[in-house]
């Protein structure tokens, strides 16, 4: 004989999780057997015996009456999440005739609905660096010596084309400067000012 395993027995005790018509209709075959049988065996309990009157009744069957419909109770429940309902649907299991023939068909014989998908989150993975990016990874963030000097002589020689820059265009303004005074307004005033040298040219009005 077989040693009773706990572990397949339990789940049918709960109320929580979800029941298949097989199950279902494998619990309440078993309840209906085991209360037939324990209804037999009250009656004969009960039955006067040597011409006395009726025996009193024992505390074990109201307790295992109570097992079993707990046991086919939480079976309808689970049946009823199988379907895809609450299961407060299953308080119909006190209602004699129209309740008890709607969850016969109801867990019976109308087949599950698939429980709702629970969204996993995945996360991305992370690009994996080149080997580019993985060696200039590994390099030292300090600067080098020879860097620090090739930045050093390109701004020198920037500055000096700037100054260059800047004296090309002085002289180009004074260049113009003096043949505006020379072409379009001759006046002798501005040699005069600029010294009394005698090599200078003056120019006279006619």
């Amino acid at each position: 004989m077989q040693p009773i395993n706990l572990e397949a027995i339990l789940p049918h005790l709960w109320i929580s999780g979800r029941s298949s018509r097989a199950e279902w209709w494998r619990v309440h075959i078993i309840c209906a057997v085991l209360a037939t049988m324990l209804e037999h065996m009250m009656f004969a309990q009960l039955a006067p015996r040597d011409g006395g009157g009726m025996q009193p009744i024992s505390l074990l069957w109201p307790i295992a009456s109570l097992a079993l419909m707990w046991v086919s109770f939480a079976s309808v429940v689970r049946r009823m999440h199988d379907r895809g309902k609450s299961g407060w649907w299953a308080l119909l299991y006190f209602v004699p005739g129209i309740g008890w023939l709607w969850l016969i068909v109801e867990c019976g014989f109308l087949p599950g609905k698939p429980a709702a998908p629970v969204p996993v989150f995945t996360p991305t993975p992370a690009p994996a660096p080149d080997r580019a990016s993985r060696t200039k990874a590994r390099l030292p963030a300090t600067p080098h010596v020879g860097t620090v000097q090739r930045t050093g002589s390109r701004d020198g020689k920037r500055a000096l084309k700037l100054a260059g820059n800047a004296v090309r265009f002085v002289v180009a303004a004074a260049a113009a400067f003096m043949l505006y005074k020379m072409v379009l307004d001759p006046n002798p005033k501005i040699f005069t000012e600029l010294g009394t040298n005698e090599s200078l040219p003056v120019f006279q009005k006619p």
